[in-house]
């Protein structure tokens, strides 16, 4: 009997001996599964909602992850107006994914901001940064700066354009062209900020919409269009200018800044305030905002930096030369919808890639 009880006892201490190993065992291993999906120093991966152009985000992204290998980016890419419909359908559906995003102005941060969808940051790399390209509660900063220029065709512009009035140019007849303020953040920035302005108002609409005007769905469409000769001229930003060119010195394709003043926006980074993975998050802003990721951005990009320690790309003016058009984010965001559903109204003939203008 004493035999038989011993040999149940052990058998008892036994099957629990194994018991707690196989339970540590598995707790380990689910800390290791949170670390490596949770954790900087394992491997993490960050939700980026960008709209930036596809090409340049994607060089961006990949620099990035080769000086920091144990982050993976997993990006999604669209126009401002696509990236705040999925946010707020993920808010309403209770199943946020985003971490990061890098919107193309600051009113629509301003729109999520006043939703309540962002938490401030203030990021470690901001001692350069140009302060008017900072949020005073740092709910976002500028990323990188998207000068609105006038961008022709060379072969179909007989006198070269000067600022924003030049596109009302009879000459230039059915061959201007502006991208959807609906789908186009950094569109619906500048056409509202003109809008705003009394120099240019709704007038100014109605004098492009009488000459012809057509829409396109990008501004890296609309500059691929006007290298091409499918149009004569528009409003693009800088940036998709000098990428065409670097890629073929030859295109028939140039820029200026407007004499009366160039609309300046800055591509604003956020947190979400549902991020997941918040402090891989920061590592990416704190590198996007530095003097190194600046610096690439500049250097191999051909973007205008935000900060004032990082030298500008061939041909681009420093900020205190160059004229600003009066702006403000909170008066672009008072009336951009106002603006969306003016050039809605207009139904404006949109002109594919190919397609020429008349």
């Amino acid at each position: 009997m004493f035999v038989y009880l011993r040999t149940c006892v052990l058998s008892t201490l036994f099957v629990r001996y194994w018991m707690v190993v196989i339970a540590v065992v598995s707790l380990l291993l689910s800390c290791d599964d949170r670390n490596s999906a949770g954790d900087t120093g394992g491997y993490t991966t960050v939700q980026l909602y960008s709209a930036l152009p596809e090409q340049q985000i994607q060089a961006i992204v990949a620099h990035f992850e080769k000086l920091h290998p144990n982050i993976k980016i997993h990006l999604h890419q669209s126009g401002t107006e696509g990236i705040l419909q999925r946010i707020k359908q993920d808010k309403e559906s209770g199943s946020s994914e985003a971490d990061v995003l890098w919107l193309a102005d600051f009113s629509s941060a301003e729109d999520l901001k006043a939703e309540q969808l962002l938490q401030p940051y203030k990021s470690q790399s901001l001692d350069h940064i140009y302060p008017l390209f900072v949020e005073p509660e740092y709910y976002y900063t500028g990323g990188q700066v998207l000068n609105m220029v006038v961008v022709y065709n060379k072969e179909k512009v007989r006198i070269k354009p000067i600022n924003y009035l030049s596109l009302t140019d009879p000459e230039l007849y059915g061959c201007v062209a502006i991208v959807n303020p609906a789908v186009s953040g950094a569109a619906k920035y500048t056409l509202t900020s003109l809008m705003n302005d009394p120099g240019y108002g709704v007038n100014y609409f109605d004098e492009l919409t009488a000459n012809g005007l057509v829409i396109v769905q990008s501004n890296s469409q609309l500059s691929n269009m006007i290298a091409n000769g499918d149009i004569a001229a528009g409003i693009s930003i800088d940036t998709t200018v000098r990428s065409l060119l670097e890629d073929s010195d030859g295109l028939p394709i140039d820029y200026v800044y407007p004499i009366d003043g160039t609309i300046i926006i800055a591509a604003p980074l956020a947190l979400l305030k549902s991020c997941h993975e918040c402090k891989a998050a920061q590592i990416l802003i704190d590198w996007l905002l530095s003097h190194t990721g600046q610096a690439f951005m500049s250097r191999e990009l051909g973007t205008m930096s935000v900060r004032d320690d990082v030298p500008l790309p061939g041909g681009v003016p420093t900020l205190d030369r160059l004229h600003f058009f009066p702006s403000d984010p909170r008066q672009v965001l008072e009336n951009s919808s106002i603006l969306v559903e003016n050039i809605a109204k207009r139904e404006l003939p949109e002109l594919a890639p190919g397609e020429k203008c008349n």
